[in-house]
């Protein structure tokens, strides 16, 4: 399983980062971490919202992996609310995209973070 959550953990950071760079490598007990400067940093470390998108994309990653055939629905409630404002167009991407393959319910409690055009 491994490969196939990398890449899909690779492919949601992509949508919710905004085109981020930072590199970050999954072990065996499926645990993140950072690769900056040629060493593994923890993500306990980052900020409240990077470790939320981190943690939202890595669960996407695992669903996607365990769920091939029949889909489950998708429950997010309020999952961007740590994220600042450059990361929310990413957000709806994300939920967007997500969609697309799944059923998702998906709660939120302040408009900045609606999907719909006219807030």
């Amino acid at each position: 399983y491994l490969g196939p959550i990398k890449k899909s953990f690779e492919y949601y950071y992509s949508l919710l980062s905004n085109g981020d760079t930072k590199q970050y490598e999954l072990d065996a007990n499926l645990h993140i971490s950072l690769k900056a400067y040629g060493k593994a940093r923890t993500v306990s470390n980052m900020s409240e919202g990077y470790q939320d998108l981190i943690g939202l994309c890595r669960r996407m990653a695992m669903i996607d992996a365990m769920y091939d055939k029949e889909k489950p629905f998708i429950l997010l409630d309020d999952p961007f609310v740590n994220l600042d404002e450059k990361k929310i167009e990413g957000a709806k991407k994300f939920i967007e995209n997500v969609s697309e393959k799944y059923q998702v319910i998906y709660l939120t409690c302040h408009p900045s973070r609606t999907l719909a055009e006219d807030n």
